[in-house]
This record gives structure tokens, sequence and C-alpha cells, in this order.
């Protein structure tokens, strides 16, 4: 058995790989296999941790006093 692995956003383009995707098994006796994959907010602040040094607001311009 084959598996075939379709990444997908929900897009049409997306969409149309999965329709052709499940044709392909439906002829090789296959499977199909939806993946999507999100980034979770908390781990998007850790990467910005991690890009910024740890320095809060590093992306801000300082504020005069």
């Amino acid at each position: 058995m084959e598996n075939i692995l379709v990444p997908t956003d929900f897009s049409f383009e997306s969409h149309h790989a999965f329709e052709v995707a499940v044709r392909l098994a439906a002829r090789i006796g296959g499977s199909v296999l939806l993946l999507h994959a999100v980034e979770l907010p908390e781990m998007a602040s850790l990467q910005h941790l991690w890009q910024t040094g740890g320095r809060h607001g590093a992306a801000q311009q300082r504020q005069p006093q």
C-alpha cells in the first residue's frame, strides 16, 4: 500500500492538490493523509524572545523621557 501525504493550507490550490492525491491513491490502492500545521501563539512568542535575545520590546523604539 502507498501513502500520500498532502500538506494543506485550505486554499483553492491545496484543495486541488488534495483531489489529485485522492484520484492517484484510488488508482494505486493507497491512502491519503492531510497535514495542516499551525504556529501556536506561545511558540511565536518564544521564537520572538530567542530572536531578540530576550529583550522586552526590542522591536519598539525607545520613548523619550
